[in-house]
């Protein structure tokens, strides 16, 4: 059973994808579509795993055109990562990190250079507030903060009461 295809027939895979379905209320995850062809879609590959091994926050039932739409904007984000300079891709990864983080506050992100606080800065900016990316990036580097999620992000905003921080 090292074919990808084979292992989607495995009963494992098939009560994975079951359940994804179901939690999803048979609809699309992106556009709201019940009447389309659906699939399970993987958000991630890891090396190794096999097709049910993945959590459910991995896994997302999307309709046939949102799924295609997903997979070409993968590649096309990998071709794009791949020509970037290096301090480009950790602000880049910063700012992915950042938008994850807004979705889930407790999530911790661990700083991994100033170009990534400068991404993830750059997410957090409220325009109601003079809060800028700028005074959210010193915070970070200035503090020596070797981690942070958004929670402690919002509060510090918070705190700031929109000001200098």
């Amino acid at each position: 059973m090292n074919n990808y295809y084979e292992l989607l027939k495995d009963p494992r895979w098939q009560k994975k994808r079951l359940e994804v379905l179901d939690r999803a209320g048979f609809e699309c995850e992106n556009c709201g579509a019940n009447d389309k062809t659906l699939h399970v879609h993987h958000r991630i590959y890891k090396k190794g795993y096999k097709p049910w091994d993945y959590g459910p926050c991995f896994l997302a039932c999307l309709c046939e055109e949102c799924h295609n739409e997903q997979s070409d904007l993968k590649e096309k984000f990998k071709d794009g990562f791949g020509l970037m300079g290096f301090g480009d891709m950790e602000e880049l990864y910063g700012y992915m990190c950042g938008l994850i983080m807004k979705n889930d506050e407790k999530m911790l992100v661990v700083i991994r250079s100033y170009e990534h606080a400068m991404g993830i800065g750059r997410v957090f900016p409220r325009r109601k507030t003079h809060v800028e990316a700028e005074q959210i990036i010193h915070f970070i580097v200035s503090n020596g903060v070797k981690a942070i999620s958004g929670e402690q992000i919002e509060e510090m905003i918070k705190e700031s009461k929109g000001e200098v921080v």
